[in-house]
Parts: C-alpha cells; structure tokens; sequence
C-alpha cells in the first residue's frame, strides 16, 4: 500500500469516527414508573445508523436492545441539510406536562463535536413549546429517520 495512502486513512479515521450523527432521533414515554419506561433513539450517520431501544429502566431491571446497520446514503445529503435548517420552524404553545416526548435534531456534515444541530421536531415537554420546521427538506429528511425509528409521540 501507498505509504501517504496509509497515512491519509490513519489520521482520517478518528475524524470519522468521531463524527456528529447528521439525524437523531429520540422518543421517551412520558410520566410512568420506572419499570414500564421505553426509549427509542436513532442515529444517522453518513455510512451506518444506530438503534437503541430501552425497556423498564431501573437500577436492576433493564433491558437495553442496540442494532447498528451499514447503510449507504447516495447523493448530497449536506444539500438537503442545508435547505432544511433554512426552512421555517413553527412554534406551538405545549399545555401538556407529563405526556411521552419525541425530538429530531440534524447536524450539518462534518458539524463539530459541541455543535447544538438544530431541530427538526419537537413535540415539547413540560412547558416547552411543539416545534415543527416545515418544508421538503424536513419532510425528507424526518422520512429518512422514520424508517429505523418510526415511533412519533406527537402531542398536538
């Protein structure tokens, strides 16, 4: 192997391990005791995306199911992350306090790693406002996340 080849992947590695999921998703179940708590969380990343499922969330009582899956995202997704974090973002008064909560965030490519991202969904907590970017992009990318973690909790 090319010894600059070799190098250039050695020291583009942490760089990419490291790398910010460019969607999340997470959708918690609200006010319950401990035992009957479920989570769901997704990670897209640029080659793989991350699952993780949590049931009854105790101190000695916990199940925790996680599935990684390569996957390979053909054209540019920094496009559609760009024309998404332009779209408008809607703002909903939120009455409820102790409903089941659903969160989609996004980050651009190659974002660093204390970068906030920026929402996509909300559907807010205890006093937190629903929030809802609108637009294509969005939609996009909000169909691309729904297809490992479909569960929306949506209180509006």
């Amino acid at each position: 192997m090319n010894k600059f080849l070799f190098v250039t992947m050695i020291f583009a590695l942490p760089a990419f391990a490291n790398a910010l999921p460019l969607v999340t998703k997470t959708s918690g179940g609200g006010f319950v005791p401990p035992e009957w708590q479920r989570f769901e969380s997704c990670q897209l990343f640029q080659n793989k995306v991350v699952v993780e499922h949590d049931y009854g969330v105790t101190d000695t009582k916990s199940v925790k199911v996680v599935r990684e899956e390569k996957v390979s995202i053909t054209g540019d997704i920094g496009d559609l992350l760009v024309a998404s974090s332009k779209e408008k973002l809607d703002k909903t008064p939120n009455g409820l306090c102790d409903a089941p909560e659903t969160t989609v965030t996004a980050h651009m490519v190659g974002a660093p790693q204390k970068d906030p991202g920026f929402i996509l969904f909300a559907s807010g907590g205890c006093g937190g406002d629903r929030l809802e970017r609108q637009g294509p992009a969005t939609s996009a990318l909000r169909d691309l996340i729904d297809q490992y973690c479909p569960l929306t909790y949506d209180n509006h």
